[in-house]
């Protein structure tokens, strides 16, 4: 398990908001909100489904479970990115239905922090092959701008995903 961001930022008291893990892939910043984080693990080559998506690399078994294991990369039309030591599966869990996990092929995550729910601005333009749904806005961490991401959001029609 290696979920041991390290999260010690003060939370504000009475101002809205929540704890976002970022981490890049092919250069995009992304945040993702920690909640939905259940754990960050090494990069393991996963076995890939026949007649899937490209974005599906393929399935883990990830706790007694199979999950999908995607590219980010590949939905927006970025090359994959060389798998190398930091390179990392950020295991996510959906809040709405806790049965779905899936894994994201990332570079090493940089760090959790604070974000306020009013340091979020809305509509940072598209981005090539995502759902704008997935895209809340953009923030600011430590003067690096971010695209805080609904990953679940992704597969809001996807019949891959299993709720059994």
């Amino acid at each position: 398990m290696e979920k041991n961001i390290d999260c010690h930022t003060d939370e504000p008291a009475g101002i809205r908001g929540e704890f976002y893990i970022s981490f890049d892939i092919s250069g995009l910043r992304l945040a993702v909100a920690y909640c939905g984080v259940r754990e960050i693990i090494a990069y393991s080559a996963p076995v890939p489904v026949p007649q899937a998506p490209s974005y599906i690399k393929g399935i883990i078994n990830y706790c007694g479970r199979i999950c999908l294991i995607i590219s980010i990369n590949s939905i927006i039309g970025f090359p994959d990115a060389d798998i190398s030591r930091k390179t990392r599966i950020i295991m996510l869990e959906s809040a709405e239905n806790p049965s779905i996990q899936i894994g994201i092929i990332a570079d090493m995550s940089m760090g959790c922090s604070w974000i306020r729910q009013d340091q979020i601005i809305p509509g940072i333009g598209p981005i090539k092959g995502l759902n704008p749904d997935c895209i809340a806005g953009t923030a600011r961490i430590n003067d690096t701008k971010v695209a805080v991401f609904y990953p679940f959001m992704l597969f809001k029609e996807l019949d891959y995903i299993s709720t059994k």
